[in-house]
């Protein structure tokens, strides 16, 4: 038995050779003759798991490919198409690009699918079509006429305009700035693009477009020629005319340059201007000429702020004064005369809504009997004020809003407190009485007050200490918006009465909190008024405080000395007071008193 070990393992590894080599070799050709059976007479027939724009056409013979690549020519007429460019992206459908399906391309082609290659590869191809899909292409026609037509269409959608040579100021010279190429569709270099579309199987199919080079219409040298002709007359300046105002002024090439350019007009490149920078220089120029709106431009309807009706003025210039300058500096004239242009009277409702100008934040009414010239003045001087607007961070001045009374204005001679506590009559008295009114609107609205003075005497129609004096050009009465919003003032009166409402966005809310008095010198009053303002958005508070200084009487010092009206000769000490000081004024916005 000894003897036979070696002949039996050189058998065993001999037959360990056979199987390595045989059993391969003949699980190879199981796989030949599978593939073999199955592929018998299937040449025409569409082999396993192919798939076309997504569908499933494996084992469908050529009629039945045929009939389901015409369903297929339907969704390819009614897909969305999207152009995408480096800027914007145009759309369209198949049938607007003149689409349609090659059925007889695609379908040699999907009959080509797990066919052909190297034969000894048939069998591993055959397993592989078990294992997932094959996607043959779709090919597709484009009608070129009507493909172009379209196109030419979205190219308005998706060019970029070529950028034409400019001037421009640089280091305080001018200068050309050369052109720029823009872009568009270009119907020879997109077409073949159309034709490999793929992605059938989504309801859009996108596909990136080139934009073809667009160039400009004119040089460089074509800029350069302007800039010469521009410099020449800017050495001179313009002489501009305003016939309207009959005034006449030289702009000279310092004040111009900045704002030249080149313009396309009528086809050609000419000078022209940048029309935000003229105007502006234009109105700094002529300011203050021409004629304002005849009326205020906001009022209150129907518990609303709006626009309000009143003719326009005049202002400088008319938006023609670019080209007329431009026309002067390209012929070398160097002579333009300007029109002028309507100042409107009426903010429209984008300004109201860009202010905030929505509800009231503070209101004030006081009362006066009828109908001494002190109502008149008050009266004139609320009419002179309704309808000014603070901008977030602005002040108001009343005095310079009205400015000095005069009979001009409206005006007329009534009684006031001079320096010494007497009253005296002046142009103007009894406007104080429309100063406390704004004063107190402002208290309640939560505004600060910035200037403010109050009476030498307490006058009973006011809120004890919380109250404002005026004369010119002091005392002023001076209110400034630190709200985010616009503030306006609306001023009413009756034969009785006058209010003052400020309307804006809530904001703030101001209310009086506390009041002490102390005696000063001998014999005044020194008054202390606590407010307290709260955020709304946060409740957060603060506080501040207003002062008033009140004699006992007519012409009495805080010393106790009288300084007599003129005419009078004597100067008696002022016995102490005794007259005490009125309640409290609570927080409201509203308080009535009798003269």
């Amino acid at each position: 038995m000894d003897a036979l070990t070696p002949y039996l393992a050189l058998l065993r590894e001999r037959l360990l050779v056979v199987a390595a080599v045989g059993i391969p070799v003949l699980l190879y050709l199981l796989l030949v003759a599978a593939t073999a059976v199955d592929h018998a007479g299937d040449g025409d027939t569409v082999r396993r798991n192919v798939t076309v724009a997504g569908r499933d056409v494996g084992g469908l013979d050529r009629d039945s490919l045929r009939a389901a690549l015409g369903g297929l020519d339907e969704v390819v007429r009614t897909t969305t198409i999207e152009l995408v460019t480096k800027g914007p992206t145009a759309r369209s459908d198949g049938t607007a690009l003149g689409l349609s399906v090659d059925t007889d391309r695609t379908i040699t082609g999907v009959l080509r699918e797990r066919r052909g290659g190297f034969l000894l590869f048939a069998p591993f191809r055959w397993v592989g079509s078990f294992l997932g899909d094959r996607e043959a292409s779709l090919h597709l026609l484009v009608d070129e006429p009507t493909a172009t037509a379209t196109l030419t269409t979205l190219d308005e959608q998706v060019r970029v305009a070529p950028v034409e040579p400019d001037l421009a100021v640089r280091s305080g010279k001018l200068t050309v700035v050369e052109g720029r190429p823009g872009g568009g569709l270009d119907p020879a270099a997109v077409l073949p693009l159309l034709e490999t579309l793929e992605g059938f199987d989504d309801d859009v199919v996108a596909v990136e477009v080139p934009l073809s080079p667009i160039p400009p219409n004119f040089t460089a040298g074509d800029a350069e020629r302007l800039r010469q002709i521009a410099e020449t007359t800017l050495g001179r300046g313009v002489t501009v005319t305003i016939a309207e105002l009959r005034t006449q002024r030289v702009l000279t090439g310092d004040e111009l340059r900045p704002h030249v350019r080149a313009v396309v007009r009528d086809g050609e490149l000419h000078l022209g201007f940048e029309q935000p920078g003229l105007d502006q220089l234009l109105e700094t120029v002529f300011a203050g000429l021409g004629a304002p709106p005849s009326a205020r431009s906001l009022t209150i309807v129907d518990g609303k702020v709006a626009p309000a009706s009143g003719s326009a003025g005049r202002m400088c210039c008319d938006p023609s004064s670019g080209s007329a300058i431009a026309d002067a500096l390209e012929t070398g004239r160097g002579t333009a005369d300007l029109l002028m242009k309507d100042r409107p009277a009426v903010a429209d409702q984008a300004y109201i809504d860009r202010l905030g100008l929505k509800e009231k934040i503070g209101e004030f009414t006081t009362e006066f009997p009828c109908c001494p010239a002190r109502v008149t003045n008050i009266q004139r001087m609320a009419d002179l004020v309704t309808g000014s607007v603070l901008k977030p961070g602005e002040s108001f001045s009343i005095n310079d809003t009205v400015g000095r009374r005069t009979t001009e204005k409206g005006f007329l001679p009534a009684p006031m407190i001079d320096g010494s506590g007497n009253f005296v009559d002046d142009v103007g008295g009894g406007v104080s009485q429309f100063a406390t009114t704004l004063f107190n609107a402002a208290f309640f609205g939560g505004l600060e007050i910035d200037e403010y003075m109050a009476h030498g005497l307490y006058i009973s129609r006011y809120p004890y200490g919380r109250e404002a004096t005026l004369s010119f050009p002091g005392p002023d009465l001076v209110v400034r918006n630190q709200t985010p919003y616009g503030v306006l003032i609306v001023a009413t009166h009756t034969d009785t009465s006058v209010t003052v409402q400020l309307w804006s966005t809530p904001w703030v809310r101001g209310e009086q909190t506390g009041q002490f008095t102390s005696t000063y010198g001998a014999v005044c009053t020194y008054v202390t008024t606590v407010r307290t303002r709260t955020a709304l958005a946060t409740g957060a508070t603060s506080t501040d405080r207003f002062y008033a200084l009140y004699a006992p009487s007519e012409g009495v010092q805080c010393d106790g000395t009288i300084i007599p009206k003129p005419g009078a000769t004597t100067t008696t000490v002022a016995p102490p007071p005794t007259t005490a000081a009125p309640p409290t004024t609570a927080a409201s916005t509203t308080t009535s008193s009798t003269p």
